[in-house]
C-alpha cells in the first residue's frame, strides 16, 4: 500500500497547472490520473473532495490540507 503522504504529494502535483501544461498528457489522461489518485486516497482513509472547481482553488486547498497534517 502506498503511504498517504506520498499519495497526497502526487495529488498536489496533479493539480499544479504547470505540471498539466508540461506533462504532454491529454485531458482524458489527466482525468484518469485524477480518478485513480482519488480512489487510492479514499482507500487509504483520506477525505477527498471532488475537484470539479477551479484548478487554482483546488491546488490551494490541497496545499492547506497538506500543511495541516
Amino acid at each position: 500500500m502506498v503511504p498517504e503522504g506520498r499519495l497526497r504529494a502526487a495529488w498536489t502535483r496533479l493539480h499544479d497547472e504547470s505540471n498539466r501544461e508540461a506533462g504532454g498528457y491529454t485531458a482524458a489522461e489527466w482525468e484518469w490520473m485524477r480518478n485513480r489518485g482519488e480512489k487510492k486516497l479514499k482507500a487509504a482513509g483520506a477525505e477527498v473532495e471532488a475537484d470539479r472547481l477551479d484548478p487554482q482553488e483546488v491546488l490551494e486547498r490541497s496545499r492547506r490540507l497538506l500543511r495541516s497534517r
